[in-house]
């Protein structure tokens, strides 16, 4: 983003002036929300996916309501869902959010949660739960 240019001592910052191609803010909120359930709540990939179809679904249905059934949709509508993501890492991507996962081990008896261990790459968690309830 900032080029250093050691022969002059300044940074060059043209690249935070660029235009950016601008996003209703319904669809912001909307991809944001999706962008939260997939790296703040764990949804996978293909349930996140298909949450962006849905919303791609229900505005073609509401375009297609408010212009009429025969009417074709106009050239803004039509641009609109062009510029929707169909996938949420493209989304991630456009909104420069990149989460990092750590994902732990639970045991379904206790609840008790493992790290992965690094020294063990190939194999990260235990296979069975060493919780000791103490005094």
């Amino acid at each position: 983003m900032w080029r250093f240019v050691p022969s002059l001592n300044f940074y060059l910052s043209d690249d935070l002036y660029t235009a950016r191609r601008a996003v209703q803010p319904f669809i912001l909120a909307a991809l944001l929300l999706i962008s939260a359930l997939h790296a703040l709540s764990g949804m996978n990939r293909t349930t996140a996916n298909l949450i962006l179809t849905m919303l791609r679904v229900f505005l073609v249905g509401a375009f297609i309501a408010s212009n009429g059934p025969k009417k074709p949709l106009t050239p803004g509508q039509k641009l609109l869902l062009d510029t929707l993501p169909r996938d949420v890492r493209t989304v991630m991507s456009s909104l420069n959010i990149e989460p990092s996962f750590v994902r732990y081990a639970t045991c379904p008896t206790c609840c008790k949660t493992y790290p992965p261990d690094s020294a063990h790459p190939d194999d990260p968690y235990p296979h069975f739960c060493n919780f000791v309830e103490t005094d």
